[in-house]
């Protein structure tokens, strides 16, 4: 599993858990208190954010690992765990910020549209 969180205005790191079936606990020491509260506690200090106005989301849908595919083609096969980590986290911060503005700003038509869905894939 890889973790990571952003909103229009930055990202926040990746955080990649150890391997294995992720319990309540571990996914909150895992992936909660290192990635997402500083995370939060970032938007906090620095951002006007009315916490009501969060949105955790879990998302599969195929689109987005395409793009993660046509993202990481650019890179050489990565042959060990370490290549891979390495190669997520040079992904991810080459990810413009302008991208993930206009994926925030655009949430107000995708929510509708993957409810109408029932999860499944939409036209974005």
């Amino acid at each position: 599993m890889i973790w990571g969180a952003f909103c229009s205005l930055f990202q926040s790191q990746i955080i990649i858990p150890p391997p294995g079936q992720q319990q309540a606990q571990d996914f909150i020491n895992n992936v909660y208190e290192p990635g997402l509260l500083p995370f939060l506690n970032y938007l906090n200090k620095n951002v006007a954010i009315n916490p009501e106005e969060l949105i955790l989301m879990k998302d599969g849908a195929p689109i987005h690992t395409a793009q993660m595919k046509y993202s990481i083609i650019h890179f050489s096969q990565p042959k060990t765990m370490e290549e891979l980590v390495a190669a997520i986290h040079a992904v991810w911060a080459t990810i413009p910020i302008e991208f993930l503005d206009r994926l925030v700003t655009s949430m107000s038509e995708r929510i509708p549209s993957v409810i109408a869905k029932n999860g499944g894939p939409t036209r974005w």
